[in-house]
């Protein structure tokens, strides 16, 4: 790659982590830290999801607390809600805003273009890639909700 890094997976690890860090506070006003413990099975979860594809090929996936979510709906919206439809759409703008950050500095570091797919937001936590091999990254909030981000292992030639 010429003038490009090449990012192995641990930098590739570094660099999603920071952007989580850094857009979750800069967008949502929400403090996040590494955690080794997997979201609370007991904690009602919701899933975002989308594919990345171009020049590499990942999925992300975002399992987070629902009340994670709906504290960043309301410091997203600067109000109070109550309504599912405003937790929906203001988490998929999150991981949408999420998703280009990380494929930009992605691009700034090797050169390789891609493009990530509209979010996709579920209620619940779909199994299908608990099965997978997934690289995991969790975290836990200020306020002790919890999230995680999936992604495959991504390949940068």
């Amino acid at each position: 790659m010429g003038g490009a890094d090449r990012l192995d997976e641990h930098a590739l690890e570094e660099l999603i982590h920071r952007t989580v860090v850094d857009i979750t506070r800069q967008i949502a006003k929400i403090d996040l830290r590494l955690c080794s413990q997997d979201p609370d099975p007991a904690n009602e979860l919701c899933t975002l999801r989308t594919t990345i594809d171009g020049d590499y090929h990942t999925e992300l996936v975002l399992h987070a607390d629902r009340a994670l979510l709906h504290r960043l709906t309301e410091n997203m919206m600067e109000a109070k809600t109550t309504d599912p439809e405003d937790m929906e759409e203001y988490s998929k703008e999150f991981f949408n805003v999420l998703c280009g950050h990380i494929v930009s500095e992605i691009f700034r570091r090797t050169k390789l273009p891609a493009r990530f797919h509209t979010p996709c937001f579920a209620y619940g936590d779909t199994d299908e890639e608990k099965a997978k091999d997934k690289i995991r990254i969790r975290y836990a909030s200020d306020q002790a909700e919890r999230a995680e981000l999936l992604h495959d292992k991504i390949a940068f030639e």
